[in-house]
């Protein structure tokens, strides 16, 4: 399964079809900050699930601020971040996910694109597509998974 990992668009909605155009990809994760930019996903692509979370920015609709979920055997906790402190430290956000025994914990708000391993987890921002044009894809298969950070 290919997924497209993005964060903070902020608006910027051809920024987020243009990636999915080049990607092609079978879902979409939205972690925050331009929940509004999903809006003409599901209609130009009826096949592609999606999955998104609730950030700073994200007014007027309730949206979770975190998901669970297992897609081919790979645990995924996902947030923006914003409620765990993320600019501060990760710490409060490793806590969280590992109660959940996630294998991969996705989160933005910082804009900054990184990917580290802690507590036995890989724990990956996109960056901002909004701003930086910073994305990644995300490969899930038989309980595996690699991650390439991309740009548009």
């Amino acid at each position: 399964m290919k997924i497209l990992v993005v964060s903070d668009t902020h608006g910027r909605a051809s920024y987020l079809m243009e990636a999915v155009d080049t990607e092609k990809p079978d879902a979409v994760i939205h972690l925050g900050d331009g929940y509004k930019d999903l809006r003409g996903l599901g209609l130009m692509y009826p096949d592609i699930g999606v999955y998104s979370v609730g950030g700073n920015c994200d007014f007027s609709v309730e949206l979770p601020k975190y998901l669970v979920f297992v897609t081919h055997g790979v645990k995924i906790f996902m947030t923006h971040g914003h409620t765990y402190r993320v600019k501060s430290s990760l710490w409060e956000l490793i806590r969280a996910a590992k109660s959940q025994k996630a294998d991969v914990v996705l989160y933005g708000h910082t804009h900054t694109a990184d990917m580290e391993e802690r507590e036995g987890m890989t724990v990956i921002n996109p960056g901002s597509l909004g701003y930086s044009g910073s994305y990644g894809i995300l490969a899930v298969n038989n309980g595996r998974f690699s991650y390439e950070r991309r740009s548009i």
